[in-house]
């Protein structure tokens, strides 16, 4: 979360699109977004187990083979 200077929070970053679980194609460039990390605390936001993220990772898939179908290649290297 981020706390703006007029006292408030934001749920999202300025100038930015939240891209998670998500393929897009920006000016050319393919990206895939997968938002988090390990859980360490019990009640943490946006943490994982090592088997959540395997299974948030697979929600990917349909727009990486659409990638390698329209484009030839799965995410840009």
């Amino acid at each position: 979360m981020e706390y703006s200077s007029e006292r408030g929070t934001k749920t999202a970053p300025e100038g930015g699109n939240n891209i998670d679980l998500r393929c897009v194609n920006e000016s050319g460039l393919l990206v895939a977004g997968l938002e988090g990390c390990i859980r360490y605390k019990p009640d943490g936001n946006y943490q994982y187990t090592q088997n959540e993220m395997s299974f948030r990772s697979l929600a990917l898939v349909p727009g990486l083979i659409a990638n390698r179908i329209s484009r030839g290649r799965w995410l840009t290297c």
